[in-house]
């Protein structure tokens, strides 16, 4: 039986952008770790563990998984782990896990995180954009990356009066804002702090969405292995807020008519792309956001890659949870605070003080 080591690591974007060993997580992405740390056990199998950090209440799962203690990593538990699994590779998780104790077949060598790190700034959106516009020309979107406030300023007079701005390297809708074509002082500052810090931002148009969604996938040994549809929500601000759980024929009946064979055709294209552009990074989930908006033309077309994401995300999760659902069931994974727990909410993540990660039935 193979035994995997799940870890949840919502730092992980931030570590990113660091790009060192050293740092500590910020206190949303503590707070995330401590009220969802079991939440990979949703992934797992029989024989798995999902580790619990120090500062987390720890009660056994309802999982498969079993929890484990960092303090629980012995040597001999290390010698029976055959993968690691995080939320997402950086330099932090591989030095923190080297401290426990962790061997060296289990980690990532820091060559293939360094080049993790580099593929998944924003930067890479753009080359995305440009190979799936070649191979599947029905498709639309833009993003142009800049490294000076000129170049951001030449970029946002050609993308009407409000345009996106993103940081290389944010998580759940941070590091994104709207930017007004002639920006102003706060906005301004901000471009500044971005460029200063993370040596470019990303400028894309503002769309209309009518539908938010991502292509998960799995890579590994040379492949792009398709794993599902996932379509979620967010807030004004892009923040992340759910994400429907469903059996794929019921997600694709979202899609608008005209979007369905351009969706097949960039799913055939990415099996062929993600390999080659990703290659030498270490092996593992991944997702690419989507959007089908309605452009200037009034039609509707598919965005085949808003944001790239080179580690799991909840769209792994909301997959997971629709096994085994029939046909015409529907619900919404997102997460609560305890206070607005409904009787309508399953818990999926008990050991919660704060918030809990819910699945609610429609």
């Amino acid at each position: 039986m193979t035994h995997r080591l799940f870890i949840f690591n919502p730092d992980h974007e931030e570590a990113l952008a660091e790009g060192s060993t050293s740092g500590n997580a910020g206190k949303a992405a503590r707070m995330m770790a401590r009220n969802a740390w079991s939440l990979p056990g949703l992934l797992a199998a029989e024989g798995d563990y999902v580790v619990c950090p120090p500062e987390a209440a720890f009660r056994e799962r309802a999982h498969k998984a079993r929890g484990l203690k960092t303090t629980d990593l012995t040597a001999d538990v290390w010698a029976g782990i055959d993968e690691v699994c995080p939320w997402g590779w950086d330099h932090r998780l591989v030095k923190q896990l080297t401290r426990l104790g962790a061997p060296q077949r289990l980690l990532p060598d820091s060559e293939a995180v360094e080049r993790l790190r580099r593929l998944s700034s924003r930067q890479t959106v753009g080359t995305m954009l440009d190979r799936l516009r070649a191979d599947v020309p029905e498709v639309c979107g833009e993003s142009v990356w800049c490294t000076t406030f000129d170049e951001v300023v030449a970029a946002l007079a050609d993308m009407g009066d409000r345009a996106v701005a993103k940081a290389p390297w944010s998580c759940s809708g941070r590091g994104v804002f709207w930017v007004s074509r002639h920006p102003d002082k706060a906005q301004t500052a901000r471009i500044g702090r971005i460029l200063e810090r993370q040596g470019g931002i990303e400028i894309q148009p503002f769309y209309c969405a009518s539908l938010n969604f991502a292509m998960e996938f799995e890579l590994g040994r040379g492949r792009a292995d398709y794993l599902g549809m996932s379509v979620f929500t967010s807030s004004p601000g892009g923040q992340f807020s759910g994400s429907l759980v469903a059996r794929e024929i019921r997600l694709r009946a979202l899609l608008p008519p005209p979007v369905v064979p351009v969706f097949e055709k960039v799913k055939e294209a990415l099996a062929h792309i993600l390999p080659t552009l990703l290659g030498g990074i270490p092996e593992g989930p991944m997702g690419i956001d989507m959007m089908v908006c309605e452009t200037a033309d009034g039609a509707l077309h598919l965005n085949p890659c808003i944001e790239l994401n080179l580690r799991r995300t909840m769209g792994h999760v909301a997959i997971a949870l629709a096994d085994g659902l029939d046909a015409a069931a529907m619900g919404l994974f997102s997460f609560k605070h305890l206070s607005r727990l409904t009787r309508d909410d399953k818990i999926l993540t008990p050991e919660a003080t704060d918030f809990a990660a819910v699945w609610t039935k429609f």
